[in-house]
């Protein structure tokens, strides 16, 4: 869908908005407003605008940027610390999250070359990029796999999240195009100060967090029986329940056993779902049905799983996406050797 650009002189950025928005953003004199035509952005879409079409943003600005939310309060807010990350971001992408659905304590043991891909864009979301080319435009990249692909800088509002940041109970759909998520995971974990096994499993997590479930599958297959504890067919686990098969994934987390990933996890879920504002009524249905012994029953929460994906929307969804998500962040923080 084409992105409409105005002629101005040369401002800094160029940031784009809905129409419904536009006449409400507060911006600097550095940044000049347009209109985003948001007729594919409604929520729960998975697809995202191409830049084939959009004029260079070379001829008008240094850098642009866009965001499907129609709340101008929430966009002014965005706009803020945009503006004043790009100032020491240089020529690096950026993403600022409308909500952060990471704790506090959890987010400081994930290693920042992972940061740009444990958190799941969504369109009211605020992107932006450096100058554009000519040639990445005529390429029909799409805007999403364009800033992921370049490893950005992200930072999150303090608010929050909504039930769309969390994976799905079942596969889900992915929104990005495999070879650019690979091409991110790929860089990220080069840095990564551990083994070539755990770098593997960190692979694996990253593509189950986005959607990948078969390409998540043929890593941990590899793997399968290795590492004391088995870190592998944890992520194996996991993925057998989102797929779904509730008899295959109790198979592989029998054959895991007790993981100090688990343990962790259980000692933190409460106080990680409360950090997250999760309601009474999930708070209670975790702390009564998927902790024994201060640990994460895997077994429990397979059940929970079957029971969100016969009731989308339910506390037993939002409980399952919430604890899911937490159980992925958990897993590749051990995965990557950081945990405590």
């Amino acid at each position: 869908m084409p992105i409409l650009l105005e002629n101005q002189k040369d401002p800094s950025m160029q940031l784009l908005v809905p129409q419904s928005i536009r006449s409400s953003i507060n911006a600097a004199d550095s940044v000049t407003v347009s209109s985003l035509n948001t007729t594919e952005l409604g929520e729960g879409k998975t697809t995202w605008p191409a830049l084939q079409g959009l004029k260079s943003s070379s001829e008008h600005s240094n850098g642009i940027a866009f965001t499907g939310n129609e709340d101008a309060q929430a966009v002014n807010a965005m706009l803020k610390l945009l503006i004043d990350q790009v100032k020491d971001a240089g020529q690096s992408s950026i993403i600022v999250f409308s909500e952060e659905p990471i704790p506090a304590s959890l987010l400081s043991q994930l290693p920042q070359s992972l940061r740009s891909l444990i958190r799941r864009p969504l369109h009211h979301d605020l992107f932006y990029l450096p100058t554009v080319s000519g040639d990445l435009i005529a390429s029909k990249s799409g805007l999403l796999d364009v800033v992921v692909r370049n490893s950005p800088v992200c930072r999150a509002m303090p608010n929050a999240p909504s039930q769309e940041r969390f994976p799905l109970a079942g596969p889900g759909q992915a929104f990005i195009k495999r070879d650019s998520l690979m091409a991110a995971i790929d860089n990220a974990v080069q840095s990564l100060e551990t083994d070539q096994r755990n770098k593997r499993c960190v692979e694996s997590g990253l593509l189950l967090m986005w959607d990948f479930l078969d390409d998540s599958h043929e890593i941990s297959q590899t793997m399968e029986g290795k590492g004391s504890p088995r870190t592998a067919d944890y992520w194996h686990g996991i993925m057998h329940r989102r797929e779904p098969d509730a008899g295959n994934a109790s198979y592989w987390f029998r054959r895991v056993g007790p993981h100090p990933a688990m343990d962790h996890l259980g000692t933190q879920l409460i106080a990680w779902m409360s950090e997250l504002k999760a309601s009474p009524e999930m708070l209670q249905l975790a702390e009564s049905r998927l902790l024994k012994n201060k640990s994460l029953d895997p077994f429990a929460l397979i059940e929970l799983s079957t029971a969100a994906l016969r009731n989308p929307g339910s506390v037993a969804d939002q409980t399952l996406r919430m604890v899911q998500y937490l159980e992925i962040l958990n897993l590749l923080v051990w995965s990557c050797g950081n945990a405590e």
